[in-house]
Order: C-alpha cells, then structure tokens, then sequence
C-alpha cells in the first residue's frame, strides 16, 4: 500500500484535481466513497458557508436532503468533531447509539458499512473534515489502522482546500463583500498591538486612512470596533 501522503499534492490547482486525487487516496486504502468538507461556522456553530468534494450518489444526497435541516446536528459524525480531533470510525452501531439509524440506514444501500473520519481545524471557525466509506466489513483492529492514513491526508489535504476553497468562502461569510488587501493589512498591525498612529507611520498613510480601512473592516466582518474586528478576522482565517 502506497503511502497515502503520495496521493495528495500541494500543487492541485482546482476542485476536479483535489476530487481526483482524493479519489485515488480512497481507492488505495480500499474504500469506495469518500467525502471532503469546508465550513466556516458561526458564533452559535451554524454554518455560514460551506462546500463539499465528494463522489455520493446524486439519489442519496437527495434522499438526505429528505431528513430536514436538523440531520446535521444529529450526525454523529459531526458531534463528535465538534468537541474532539480524534480520529472517528463509524458504522451502524455508532449512528443507533446516537439515535439516528435512520440516517445510516439511507446510507447502507450505496456502499456504507464501515467509515474513517478525520477532521483539522484550520482557525477556530474553520473546519475541514474527511470520509472514507466502504461496503466491506471491517474487523475494528484493521479499521483503525487506516485512522493514522487518513488524519495524515487529511492534514495535507486541508492546505489544499484552504487554498482553493477558502477565499470564496469567506467572501460568502460576509455576504459577498471580502477584505481587500490594504483592510487586511491594517488588522494585522492592530493585531501586533499598534495604534492607527502607529500603522499610519509603518504604511506611509496618515491616521485618518487607517481608521478608514479600519472602520470598512469592522463594517464588513459585522464588529463595532477594532479589537472586535481583529477577532473575527482570525477566526475566519483573513489573518495568521
């Protein structure tokens, strides 16, 4: 078995590469499905904006999309990644304990007996989470050698995914309005504990610019004030 790290480039330049190659990354494990999720959350964890690479079946995201808005919340899956990095294997047992074997058995028919799940926090607010699936049965002692593989791809995964899918994202986090260079720029100096003064000198502008740019930013991340702004804009990950 090929390395997994091998399958997952830092040069994939697009959505049908980053899919190709997690593809060939399920496959080489033996999986048959595999899924890929961003989200950016809110403050009270709802989901601002979100994008997904994956080879479901278009009739089981249909099928899914039958179980109502409230089918997220009660995934286990995603619980358990709201509160823990670890590694997660999942199967039948796992979903009826949680009470939503209603959920796994829409999954069963299209190739779901087994999953390994990983997930990486990217910032605080931003998370992107790997799944691969297989109809095969799996004894628990094999099963959870594969946990190591796939939270290493997903590490190396995630930085591909941050690349390509973040900065739409954000952009619809704040409702289609996103920091320009010069806004971003002025937060990060706020942030290393600089006065408008101060960044006015650094930036070769004059105090009232500064506070300008500060002041579009607040606006557009939905804070009142710097400190605020600062805040937010680390957590959707504008600044690092």
């Amino acid at each position: 078995m090929r390395p997994v790290s091998t399958l997952i480039s830092p040069d994939i330049e697009n959505r049908e590469q980053f899919a190709a190659a997690l593809e060939a990354a399920a496959a080489n494990l033996g999986f048959e499905r595999f899924s890929a999720t961003l989200r950016i959350a809110g403050s009270e964890g709802k989901t601002l904006a979100m994008t997904a690479v994956d080879n479901l079946p278009e009739q089981l995201l249909h099928e899914m999309g039958t179980l109502g808005p409230g089918r997220t919340k009660r995934d286990p899956c995603t619980q358990h990644f709201e509160r823990s990095r670890v590694p997660l294997l999942t199967n039948l047992d796992l979903y009826a304990e949680a009470g939503a074997a209603d959920i796994w058995d829409l999954m069963a028919p299209y190739g779901y007996r087994v999953g390994v799940n990983a997930a990486v926090n990217l910032f605080p607010r931003v998370q992107f989470t790997v799944s691969f699936d297989t109809s095969c049965a799996l004894s628990n002692g094999l099963a959870r050698t594969y946990l190591g593989f796939v939270q290493q791809l997903a590490n190396e995964a995630s930085e591909v995914a941050q690349r390509i899918f973040l900065p739409k994202l954000r952009n619809e986090a704040l409702g289609g309005t996103d920091l320009t260079a010069k806004e971003t720029e002025v937060l990060r100096w706020v942030m290393e504990g600089k006065s408008s003064t101060q960044v006015g000198e650094i930036l070769g502008v004059s105090e009232n610019t500064v506070n300008f740019h500060l002041k579009n930013a607040a606006d557009k991340l939905g804070t009142s004030n710097r400190v605020a702004a600062v805040a937010k804009a680390l957590r959707l990950g504008f600044l690092t």
